[in-house]
């Protein structure tokens, strides 16, 4: 493996090449080093926020080269309400390029209608045009987040429904308490936590890197794959804790050739916060979407910020908000009614100016408190004003949030359906389920290597359970809270269901896993199965064979009333 000074003196992105010359400076100063010279590395917090804006420099350079991308600064900007000048300019200049078109003809290659003059130089839909990209920094990535706000619930309500009920595990191999002692050890050693932190830290900047820090670590083994690791720690317990950063945190250059095994790959990452290599084998590294390749090499590997895909409709949605307020002030004005004419002729436009800017000095200090005395010339005024539709323009801009963003209105606004929309709670359930369940496709499989130290470090090297290591996966939630209502219906229908299957004959046991199938919220515990295994007896439990014989005699009468 090449050490960063010789990478620094051959690598020619020059962002790449900031980066190595700032790690070699330190290359020499490693305490333990491989037998390339490589070691640990300290840097300060100068040189770490240097990395991660060079990291940036090179995302930014590389989406640039498509065309143009806006910053935040710029975006908000752009949302802004434009003054009358700035229109008027764009409309005589749109108008007299579109005019100079229309002397010449219509190009024929569309359709359009004279008439109404759609499709022509007056058509307002001719001057729509496609939004600029907005690519967003990690510092303001960071405070979108740490704000708080409908940014971070956003943000939070997507992660969250991937362990709302923690990290649940699935093997075929695995017994029910096997599984159960997994989740316990995961949650003990720290893999929730740090499964709910990767994929928070990987939706608000784009990408994040999970893995076990080992008993014995240090900067050679951290390099080694997971046989290698397997040889030089001991039997089970050997996680100590769990490590998350974040993409703007890893230093590696992707592997681009499309048809190489490790594409968008490295074998390693250097580790700027701990100053050090881990190998990939080692680790998960979560990407919340899945680009293609020409995204997927301008972003050096990794995927963009949730932030980039909604925050244009969340701004916008906070710019109409934040108008709120001055509008309430000023539903009711005041004004002073002059006539004007006979002020300008006898005194000069000049003075007229100035008698009004003074008269409109005085207007805004007037209150109960502090009346004013006004020339008897002209009156006063009340111009009460309404802003009708105004509030739907705010509840389409957010809807436009939501759609964006993949969160129904009823669950991020906490507000409940009314109208038609109250009675479509399946619809938004599904839809719900259905964004988080793509969420957790993209995710889920970045954790197979966390998975199996995992099964390794819980149960031991060499156990039975050992073997299926690699075939534990991440259990799917649906991201939805049920409530008792809900689960007693379901709980109605698993049991129907069981019933009646074990009504013609099919052993309980084998009902109850059918049963589960079809209702798959719905799970017994390891006491109910043996007690339901021991057969139609004494040892079953009263209650549940009550409702299990319920769904028995439906069935039977069912089979009656067809003269079976």
């Amino acid at each position: 493996m090449a050490t960063f000074k010789s990478l620094a003196k051959t690598e020619k992105n020059k962002n790449h090449k900031r980066i190595f010359d700032i790690i070699a400076r330190h290359e020499a100063e490693c305490a333990e080093t491989t037998n390339d010279g490589y070691g640990e590395i300290t840097l300060d917090a100068s040189e770490l926020s240097e990395i991660r804006d060079t990291l940036y420099d090179e995302v930014r350079t590389n989406i640039a080269t498509d065309g143009t991308v806006q910053s935040v600064q710029e975006m908000r900007e752009a949302l802004r309400l434009k003054t009358r000048e700035n229109i008027d300019v764009f409309i005589r200049e749109r108008y007299a390029q579109k005019a100079m078109q229309a002397q010449k003809g219509i190009t024929q290659d569309g359709y359009y209608n004279p008439t109404s003059g759609i499709g022509t130089f007056i058509d307002p839909g001719m001057s729509t045009q496609s939004f600029i990209p907005v690519s967003i920094t990690p510092t303001e990535a960071t405070s979108y987040y740490a704000s708080g706000g409908l940014p971070a619930k956003i943000i939070n309500k997507k992660a969250g429904c991937l362990s709302l009920d923690g990290v649940r595990f699935q093997c075929a191999a695995f017994t029910p308490d096997d599984i159960q002692t997994l989740e316990e050890y995961a949650d003990k050693c720290g893999f929730t936590e740090a499964y709910a932190q990767g994929i928070t830290q990987a939706l608000t900047f784009g990408g994040t890197v999970v893995y076990p820090v080992l008993d014995g670590d240090n900067p050679v083994r951290t390099q080694a794959g997971i046989q290698e690791l397997l040889e030089k720690v001991g039997e089970k317990n050997f996680i100590k804790y769990w490590v998350t950063a974040d993409r703007w945190n890893c230093v590696f250059t992707p592997e681009t050739n499309i048809t190489a095994q490790d594409y968008l790959y490295a074998r390693s990452l250097f580790i700027p916060l701990g100053g050090c290599r881990v190998s990939t084998q080692r680790m998960a590294m979560i990407r919340p979407v899945k680009l293609p390749f020409w995204g997927a090499i301008k972003q050096m590997g990794w995927s963009t910020s949730d932030f980039e895909g909604w925050i244009r409709d969340y701004e916008g949605y906070e710019i109409m908000k934040m108008s709120l307020p001055i509008m309430a002030q000023q539903m009711s004005l005041m004004y002073h009614s002059l006539p004007a004419d006979g002020l300008i002729t006898e005194n000069g436009p000049d003075y007229a100016k100035l008698f009004f800017k003074e008269n409109e000095r005085q207007m805004r200090e007037w209150s109960m408190l502090h009346p004013k005395a006004i020339n008897a010339i002209g009156e006063i005024k009340i111009l009460e004003r309404t802003y009708t539709g105004f509030q739907q323009l705010i509840s389409e801009s957010r809807l436009a949030l939501c759609a964006s963003s993949s969160i129904p209105e009823s669950i991020l606004f906490a507000q409940k359906s009314t109208g038609l929309a109250s009675d479509n709670e399946d619809d938004v359930t599904l839809k719900q389920s259905e964004a988080i369940r793509i969420l957790f496709n993209n995710v889920a499989p970045s954790f197979k290597n966390c998975i199996e130290l995992l099964v390794y470090s819980c149960f031991g090297k060499n156990s039975e359970q050992a073997k299926h290591a690699t075939e534990v996966t991440i259990k799917p939630d649906t991201g939805v809270i049920l409530s008792d209502k809900d689960k007693a219906a379901l709980g109605v229908q698993f049991t129907q269901i069981a019933g009646q299957l074990s009504a013609i004959g099919i052993p309980i046991t084998t009902a109850i896993d059918i049963a589960h199938t079809c209702v798959p919220s719905v799970e017994l515990d390891e006491k109910t199965m043996q007690e339901l295994s021991g057969g139609e007896d004494d040892k079953i439990d009263g209650d549940l064979w009550h409702m299990l014989d319920a769904g028995r005699n439906d069935m039977q009468g069912v089979k009656n009333d067809a003269g079976v």
